[in-house]
């Protein structure tokens, strides 16, 4: 499913946290994301600009290994799952609203911005705010990484989604970050 799917189905879906199947993760994103976060199990989420829809999307994952106890430990807590292959759905909760979703964004990147004022920053980091920030200090050029960019950014590749040539270019990339 595309992204652009995935945050209409988000918009016209205010009272269901939606989760789809991509490879062998499951991902939630935006208010479902946080929703979900918050109530079920402590994913490490992540926010990317993505410029066709001029907005960041904030998303998170588990492996499709979990899925089935997650989603028992969601029905056992009073909430109604639909599971399909593809997409489940938890039914009449209440997820935060778009407003909120911008704010958590944007409280996010203000904190990153706070420890590295002036900077350019490609924000990387894992919730709750806090607890493990990354960053990719941009300094003349020459990048300077810290080891849990690296280590965000390989297990947030979705390996199991991609063409053996993007994966080759994934390893190039990396290789030259170490550069």
């Amino acid at each position: 499913m595309k992204l652009i799917e995935i945050t209409e189905n988000e918009k016209t879906n205010p009272c269901s946290v939606l989760l789809y199947k991509e490879g062998i993760f499951w991902r939630v994103y935006n208010q479902s994301a946080i929703w979900f976060t918050e109530n079920f199990k402590r994913l490490s989420l992540r926010a990317k600009p993505v410029k066709y829809l001029g907005q960041h999307i904030l998303y998170g994952g588990y492996p499709d290994s979990i899925h089935m106890e997650l989603m028992k430990k969601v029905k056992d807590s009073g909430y109604n799952c639909n599971i399909s292959t593809k997409i489940t759905s938890i039914d009449s909760v209440d997820k935060p609203s778009h407003e909120t979703l911008s704010e958590y964004i944007n409280n996010l990147i203000e904190k990153i911005e706070e420890k590295l004022p002036g900077e350019n920053l490609k924000i990387c980091y894992n919730h709750p705010a806090g607890n493990r920030d990354a960053y990719e200090k941009q300094d003349k050029g020459n990048k300077i990484m810290r080891y849990e960019l690296l280590v965000d950014e390989i297990m947030g590749f979705p390996v199991v989604s991609k063409t053996p040539f993007e994966a080759m270019q994934f390893i190039i990339h990396l290789q030259n970050k170490l550069k």
